[in-house]
């Protein structure tokens, strides 16, 4: 590293203390106890944990230092597939991998650089592998993806072992996921200027649980207490009973743990980590985008990039450039190091001359341009554009190459551009389809986002995939709900990857959560088109097969699907792929023409789900981000790992107030369906099966939530997957929808032996001529006995409720809350009646022209402008304040806590009062959102009810 010696000028350092005063706040509020643990604890394991979920894997150690984590990740390969044999590396990375490697016994062969990503040539590393290939250890350099799918598959179906050293890369992404979860292990470094700090630190990352618990025993000592997994701690025992099981050695091995302080700042961090990303990457384009092309290389593959330093490399050999470079640096107070990571050339330093002689750098050109003509100078999110545009200036004065710049051209050099390489859409689709899960859990749910809620994978999206993977498409999915990722992060990779069609996936797990994620869904849209106007999008779910030319008109998307969008997908991507582009025969498609908006003929649904659509497309989802509804784990130490599924499509009830079949209908038409019907289809129970089995299996999930509308219904189904899972013993915690009447003799007790542990019944109303308003068949002593079975075989009940329905008044309403109480079903949800989009009701309330939410975050039952209807005697305000009240009436009843406490214990009763702690906000109650008292009207006749 070379200093300044002056301290005029621009005053740059190359490196930046990333910690901030909340971080050492945190630190010392820890200090304050009155006997602090420092060494090991409770804040390593939850950074670990926390780490894991924002990466996307299933485990993370957390070690002393990256160097650290790469010796452990070497010395787990030994241990677990043996010594000898040959690890590919590259010339241009940190010792310690290259260190790692000679120190437990692999030969390293290297490979040169693309001078594009800076990482290990692709081409180059399939060349170099030989029978006596244990590895390949690839570096991403700077920030850079030295990724390809091209060697993924190589090394795949040869078998090689794929080690990633992300220590300057936290967050680059690859195809959407992030760098760090392709191998089998991943390194990590936390040092005093990389993205996340925690002063000196490093994390191994890895899915193999095997490779992970070696890697706990070698960060301490070797000893086999570190593990754990209890029965791998029993299985040493067992064998070893000579030996005290607290000090059984498994490895010859040292302590590389870290500490208590460590990781509360690296907890600290983890929370801006995403926002210090994006403005690196920022500082970055502005960098290269105003450097002078011809002197300088400014063509780096900046995909997927979550840059660490500004890569500064003449584009030619010219040592007196390079003098010049290094005097301005130094005259203007801009700190640099040469010869980029590492210091350059690897090969150069005397380690490896003493192995491979004097001369074995030679045989690596592209590093050994890097090593005497590349620089890199520090990027921290604080770093000002304007010093950014002035630094380039006065490198680009440096050449006499410069041509001398127009006024014009001066007057825009202080604008940011984006990268050149962004501009142009004939760059190389990195994938054909982009299926995007928007992010509205803020506005959705308000605080109760940040914990309680829970992050479900999105179902449909992991089935479109599968879908459109069978018919020869590539296929990303970002799911920007569990990444927690904004628009704009969204259209950043979208950009990135570049591909011929970004799909903005609109569906949910109940009805309303299709159209309470618009608003999050049309954020998205506006976001990629405002960085890449010419990607082409589309809108698809739900909401959007509702109401898919008023879609089309308000959003900034192409194209709408206006039903299930299966075939859409296909022949969407084929057609724009296509050299003459006829979009008049993609299928079931809204799209503008000549200011009109056109709408193509529909395809009947999907019939043999088993075949064509089997499953989903878990390998591109962030499974460890998942976590189960805190309800659903009353029971459990941990609500991960988790997940949903379908096991149906569709439902046969007609409920007024639901929109689950608008997706369908178009099919269903085409199909020739009587519009009175509605379709039911069904994966077979072998395939469900085996669908749990790679959950469980491949990703340790034991908490899943059947998300069908109506799960217990064709009882046949049913039993054949309670028999395969209960042959399997597999231990799971399920949940799943019935009906008070859908009950049968005998299977409650086989859905208990299946797992099963939660059932969903829908009550809905406690006064009689409320239920036969809506044609609820059954009566109050059904529910009564029903709930009473549930309760005998040992299953848990949620009770779902609602206020508002078009009888409702305040006794009705109180009459539904004192059954509640009464039932003390183990969970409750209160719903507000709403008009969504797609169901009859909705139709009912805009005849009527009873107001409706301004915005669609206001379908959601938790959100500020929440808007629910108006009963025909209550105004909506009402209906909501009771709801609210409700709500706290029934999780603060002294009858439910106790029961509570008896079934779950103290820590379950904890849980539901820090969810009563929570306030939501209501606009409609604080006066902030004017809707008029207005009532249902009576004149508006009602559709047919038949009770869901």
């Amino acid at each position: 590293m070379h200093r300044a010696t002056t301290t005029a000028g621009l005053d740059w350092p190359l490196m930046q203390n990333n910690l901030s005063r909340d971080d050492l706040d945190a630190v010392c509020q820890f200090l304050k106890q009155d006997d602090p643990v420092l060494t090991q604890g409770a804040n390593v394991r939850a950074f670990e944990e926390e780490w894991s979920a924002w990466l996307g894997v299933r485990h993370s150690v957390l070690v002393n230092s990256g160097s650290s984590a790469n010796l452990l990740t070497i010395a787990a390969l030994k241990e677990l597939y043996g010594s000898g044999g040959e690890i590919i590396v590259p010339p241009l990375t940190w010792v310690s991998d290259i260190a790692a490697v000679l120190h437990c016994g692999f030969e390293p062969v290297f490979v040169d650089i693309d001078r594009r990503t800076l990482g290990m040539d692709n081409q180059r590393i399939l060349e170099k592998i030989t029978s006596r290939t244990r590895a390949v250890f690839l570096t991403h350099v700077l920030g850079y993806n030295a990724l390809s799918q091209e060697l993924l598959d190589a090394l795949q179906a040869r078998g090689i072992i794929l080690l990633e050293d992300v220590c300057e890369a936290h967050g680059a992404t690859f195809a959407g996921s992030k760098l760090g979860t392709f191998g089998l292990a991943a390194n990590f470094s936390f040092y005093y200027a990389h993205h996340l700090t925690t002063i000196e630190g490093g994390m191994i990352s890895t899915n193999d649980t095997q490779f992970y618990e070696t890697l706990r025993m070698l960060r301490g000592h070797g000893l086999v207490r570190e593990l754990d997994s209890p029965s791998y701690r029993r299985s040493f025992a067992d064998d070893y009973p000579d030996l005290n099981p607290e000090f059984i050695f498994a490895f010859p091995a040292y302590n590389v743990r870290s500490t208590e302080i460590n990781a509360i700042l690296g907890r600290q961090q983890l929370k801006r980590l995403d926002e210090n990303i994006r403005r690196r990457n920022e500082n970055l384009r502005v960098f290269l985008q105003n450097l002078d092309p011809e002197t300088y290389q400014t063509d780096f593959d900046t995909r997927g990039c979550s840059n660490y330093a500004f890569t500064l490399v003449l584009k030619n050999p010219d040592h007196a450039l390079c003098d010049r470079v290094m005097a301005v640096l130094r005259e203007h107070g801009v700190e640099y190091r040469r010869g980029l990571s590492g210091g350059g050339n690897q090969l150069r330093q005397p380690y490896l001359r003493r192995r491979f002689g004097n001369d074995a750098w030679r045989e690596f050109p592209r590093t050994d341009h890097v090593h005497f003509f590349g620089f890199y100078i520090g990027n921290f999110p604080s770093l000002p554009h304007d010093k950014i545009l002035q630094l380039c200036r006065l490198l680009n004065d440096l050449t006499k190459r410069r041509q001398k710049p127009s006024s014009r051209q001066r007057e825009s050099d202080n604008r940011i551009q984006p990268p050149q390489q962004h501009t142009s859409r004939r760059r190389r689709h990195e994938v054909d389809l982009v299926l995007i899960n928007p992010n509205s859990r803020r506005q959705v749910y308000q605080s109760l986002g940040n914990d309680l809620a829970a992050v479900e994978n999105p179902v449909w999206a992991g089935l479109m995939a599968t879908f459109c993977r069978r018919r020869g498409l590539s296929v990303a999915i970002l799911d920007a709900e569990a990444e927690q990722w904004s628009a704009e992060t969204v259209a950043e990779i979208v950009r990135d990857l570049n591909p011929v069609l970004a799909a903005v996936v609109v569906y949910g797990h109940q009805p309303s959560a299709s159209t309470q994620n618009m608003t999050g869904a049309g954020r998205v849209c506006t976001a990629i088109k405002k960085l890449t106007p010419e990607q082409p999008t589309l809108l698809l779910g739900g909401h959007v097969a509702a109401l898919p030319a008023q879609t089309l008109e308000e959003e900034s998307a192409d194209f709408v699907a206006a039903g299930e969008g299966l075939d859409t997908l296909v022949s969407l991507v084929e057609a724009l792929k296509a050299k003459e582009r006829d979009i008049s025969k993609v299928p079931g498609l809204y799209y503008r023409m000549a200011g009109r908006i056109e709408r193509t003929v529909d395809r009947p649904l999907l019939r043999n789900l088993d075949e064509e659509m089997p499953g989903i497309a878990w390998d591109l989802l962030p499974m460890p981000k998942y976590r189960a509804h805190n309800w659903h784990c009353l029971q459990e130490t941990s609500r991960q790992p988790y997940a949903a599924l379908y096991t149906t499509l569709g439902c046969p009830f007609r409920c007024s107030f639901c929109c689950i079949q608008a997706p369908f209908k178009s099919g269903e038409r085409a199909a020739g369906l009587h519009p009175s019907a509605n379709s039911y289809r069904f994966w077979s129970p072998r395939r469900i099966l085996d669908e749990i089995d790679l959950l469980v299996q491949k990703f340790g999930v034991r908490h899943i939530k059947i998300a069908d509308e109506m799960f217990v219904l064709n009882q046949r189904h049913v039993q054949a997957i309670c028999d395969g899972l209960i042959e399997r013993d597999y231990g799971l915690n399920l949940w799943a929808y019935t009906r008070v009447d859908t009950i049968k003799n005998g299977l409650l007790e086989k859905l208990k032996a299946a797992g099963f542990n939660w059932l969903a019944v829908g009550i809905e109303a406690g006064a009689a001529r409320v239920r036969d308003n809506v044609d609820k068949s059954f009566d109050q002593e059904e529910v009564f006995r029903t709930i009473a079975d549930i309760r005998a075989a040992g299953i848990n009940i949620i009770g779902n409720y609602i206020f508002g329905l078009p009888e409702d008044d305040a006794d009705t309403m109180q009459a539904t809350l004192d059954l509640a109480i009464e039932l003390n079903c183990e969970f409750a949800n209160f719903y507000s009646a709403m008009a969504y989009p797609g169901s009859p009701l909705y139709e009912m309330a805009k005849r009527a022209g009873v107001p409706l939410p301004a915005q669609w975050t206001g379908y959601s039952q938790h959100s500020r402008d929440c808007l629910p209807l108006p009963t025909r005697h209550l105004p909506a305000r009402e209906v909501l304040r009771f709801r609210d009240q409700a709500f706290l009436a029934y999780y603060t009843n002294d009858r439910y806590l106790d029961m509570i406490a008896r079934r779950f214990g103290p820590a379950a009763v904890a849980q539901i009062r820090s969810m009563t702690s929570h306030r939501l906000e209501r606009d409609l109650l604080s006066g902030k959102l004017n809707v008029p008292d207005v009532l249902f009207p009576r004149q508006v006749s009602d559709p047919v009810l038949v009770g869901g």
